[in-house]
């Protein structure tokens, strides 16, 4: 079930996998549960164990009772994240078993940012916690402001600026809610307030590329990868992000409000785009503009792939 249907009860027990990587949701759903052991019984009925290595870590807390007469609530996470062990192995399956086979009928035991065999995990009932698409983010955020209201283009922005993190829009509503007051949150507030994810990781990347730090800059391109934003796309980011860093650079007595309103950016990219500019000369940042754009035309002309352009490119600027 997604983690947004999910609402615990007294019935609730048995085993539980949260999956997905929104924190909100799981810290959501981690909260449904410890709110079903009384404060009174919290120090006994409510066992946490974050990391635990091996099954038998929480076998004493999943079959132990409530000396109340009440729910215990195990809380689990950690497991197979360490790169020790094999948590897919014969032997591993069999504690999982025999763990699930001995769990109290009054016990709840939820297992979380872990990575469990895939035929506990079938044993297992799935609370996804994974980030909202559009369309249920945008109700949910609707509900969840309510009174106040929330344009439609400023909803749009919130989940495209946060890439849908729900945990991260949470916090921005909350700068919101005060910059509006009891007024409707409009697109021009999310504008102003809330920072674009993916602009400000393209600045991260260009200054690794800046410090020649592959590592990092390896692992923001694997980022912007995984998160399936298309390579002609991170190529035109690079070639918007380095045309400014070159207009910095050509442009030292500009205050940042000039350059901000020259460029329509806002001053905070402004300050970011001249600290990795420093890291150049002008010539080279004219060199590297040339080489970006040469790469777009070259997989727009059809010399070569989109994907051997742009890792190209960024070969050469890392070689630089």
């Amino acid at each position: 079930m997604k983690a947004v249907e999910f609402k615990a009860t007294e019935e609730t027990c048995g085993a539980f996998y949260l999956t997905g990587d929104d924190g909100y949701w799981r810290d959501k759903v981690l909260g449904e549960f410890r709110a079903l052991v009384p404060e009174y019984s919290r120090d006994l009925d409510l066992k946490s164990a974050y990391p635990f290595r091996t099954p038998e870590d929480i076998e004493e807390a999943v079959t132990s009772f409530s000396p109340f007469g009440g729910k215990v609530v195990v809380l689990a996470g950690g497991y197979g994240t360490s790169g020790k062990g094999d948590s897919e192995s014969k032997s591993a399956v069999a504690a999982w078993s025999k763990l699930l086979d001995e769990l109290g009928g009054d016990t709840a035991l939820v297992v979380y940012d872990s990575k469990l065999p895939a035929q506990t995990a079938k044993r297992m009932t799935e609370i996804d916690c994974s980030r909202m698409e559009a369309p249920a983010l945008r109700n949910y955020v609707t509900e969840l402001v309510k009174p106040r209201k929330i344009e439609y283009r400023a909803l749009n922005m919130l989940a495209e600026y946060t890439n849908r993190d729900m945990a991260r829009i949470a916090n921005e509503l909350a700068k919101l809610e005060a910059y509006c007051g009891k007024g409707d949150i409009t697109a021009e507030a999310v504008d102003l307030l809330v920072a674009d994810t993916q602009e400000n990781a393209v600045y991260e990347f260009s200054g690794a590329l800046a410090e020649r730090n592959r590592a990092r800059a390896t692992e923001l391109m694997s980022r912007f990868i995984a998160e399936g934003v298309p390579y002609t796309v991170l190529l035109s980011m690079l070639i918007n992000q380095y045309r400014r860093l070159l207009h910095c650079a050509l442009s030292p007595k500009a205050s940042d409000a000039e350059l901000s309103e020259a460029l329509g950016i806002k001053e905070y990219a402004v300050r970011r785009s001249r600290e990795s500019a420093r890291k150049y000369s002008q010539s080279a940042l004219k060199k590297i503009l040339t080489l970006l754009v040469n790469a777009e035309y070259a997989f727009k002309s059809g010399e070569m792939s989109d994907e051997t352009a742009f890792r190209t490119a960024v070969a050469e600027i890392t070689a630089m």
